[in-house]
């Protein structure tokens, strides 16, 4: 009974949490230019019957959002390699930071995103750890992040580390923790594993996931 409730959780969880986030996703980015696009379609039912559906024009309009939004991308990131186009981020980039409380938001997730997204070899994220949270009874996983300011650690005697617990099951958002280094604990699971571990809010351990990639690998 126990094995097979983990295994329909193993089964039904990823689907439902893919959905969710994949669904979280498309609505952030196509809900600000959702009602146009809509409407736009809308004048097209006459020569496309099939338009006439809601649920259809919905999902054409979503798509043709998220189409138009993958070519602004790689139109910027092929702009981004001229030199004019640089000089104008640049120009961008020292407007926008000149802008009261709009500058803070802007540098914060910019940094952030870089190092998320950057193609260097650093990790925005290197390993997984286990830390007194939320309090000193208690224990949970967290990865460590970049680096402590030394605005920050000149306070302290003892050196810290940033933490980043997320919350299960949407990993997406979690704590940033500045703990000391002695009461940091290294485990021996990857980011993955970590991850995953959280996600599933405890179902899915290491030696699941080595058993089902071992699985995989005799099929």
């Amino acid at each position: 009974m126990k094995k097979s409730l983990i295994t329909g959780l193993i089964i039904l969880l990823p689907i439902i949490i893919t959905f969710f986030v994949i669904s979280f996703i498309l609505n952030l980015f196509t809900d600000p230019f959702f009602e146009i696009t809509y409407n736009l379609l809308q004048k097209l039912e006459k020569p496309f019957p099939i338009l006439a559906s809601k649920q259809i024009l919905t999902l054409i309009s979503r798509i043709i959002i998220i189409l138009l939004f993958l070519l602004v991308i790689l139109l910027l990131g092929f702009l981004g390699k001229w030199f004019f186009f640089k000089s104008l981020l640049n120009l961008t980039n020292k407007i926008f930071m000149k802008i009261p409380f709009f500058k803070t938001i802007y540098h914060t997730s910019k940094d952030m995103i870089s190092s998320l997204l950057s193609i260097k070899e650093r990790k925005a994220f290197r390993y997984p750890v286990m830390i007194k949270f939320p309090s000193k009874k208690s224990n949970c996983i967290g990865i460590t992040s970049g680096s402590v300011p030394y605005e920050i650690q000149k306070n302290f005697n003892e050196e810290l580390e940033p933490i980043f617990v997320p919350t299960a099951p949407q990993p997406i958002s979690g704590y940033l923790i500045l703990a000391k280094k002695k009461d940091i604990t290294k485990i021996d699971m990857t980011n993955e594993e970590a991850v995953k571990f959280t996600v599933s809010c405890g179902v899915i351990t290491p030696e699941i996931i080595k058993e089902l990639k071992d699985g995989e690998k005799t099929s």
